[in-house]
């Protein structure tokens, strides 16, 4: 039987479903960062804040970390360091439904050094794609939500990118930075190199 005929034999509402699914997919690889809006704003505010209480620095490019079902993260760069700012429990789950913003098992933070022009060009990078952030209208329940902000250029997100996007390799970006920062020890010119190398692909 051929699919076209497959589909139509289908009630309408499973037809509209499958309809609004591949518009989704497609969506996904559009490549592009959305602007931030009141959706994720509050929630997202709160789990920065709560970052606040290890690193504070009005001039750091933060990239905050917002998955369904683990605990939330922060990093951030600033003063040609890294920062992973990694929370023991929820805030979503135990704190933000009581307006209580501080994580009630604690948090860690381990940090490792960057060279000045790795940093800079990272938050460069960043700022970029901020500003070429355009409006998909696509929301995602489950999945892993990614803020990105800079002082300069202000602040986009993405929703479980595809890798092979420019929104998945940003993340994958985020992904060699978390590493670097939770190996930690003196400068490393070999995971600077790997973080380069995914750099060079935007």
């Amino acid at each position: 039987m051929r699919a076209g005929s497959t589909l139509s034999r289908m009630s309408l509402p499973i037809r509209k479903l499958l309809i609004l699914m591949a518009g989704l997919c497609v969506h996904r690889h559009a490549g592009a960062l959305e602007p931030c809006d009141k959706y994720l704003d509050k929630y997202s505010l709160a789990v920065e804040l709560a970052a606040d209480t290890a690193q504070k620095d009005p001039n750091s490019t933060k990239i905050t970390t917002l998955p369904s079902f683990r605990p939330e993260s922060a990093l951030r760069i600033a003063n040609n360091t890294v920062y992973l700012i990694e929370f023991n429990s929820s805030i979503w789950y135990e704190g933000f439904a009581h307006d209580d913003v501080s994580p009630k098992r604690g948090l860690k933070m381990t940090t490792a050094p960057l060279s000045p022009a790795l940093a800079a060009r990272l938050t460069r990078t960043f700022s970029r794609h901020i500003r070429r952030s355009k409006r998909s209208g696509r929301r995602g329940l489950d999945g892993v939500y990614y803020r990105f902000s800079t002082p300069e250029a202000g602040c986009a997100l993405t929703w479980s990118p595809e890798r092979s996007s420019d929104d998945g390799k940003l993340v994958y970006i985020l992904s060699l930075l978390e590493k670097h920062a939770r190996t930690g020890g003196p400068y490393s010119a070999a995971r600077e190199h790997a973080i380069s190398v995914k750099l060079d692909e935007l």
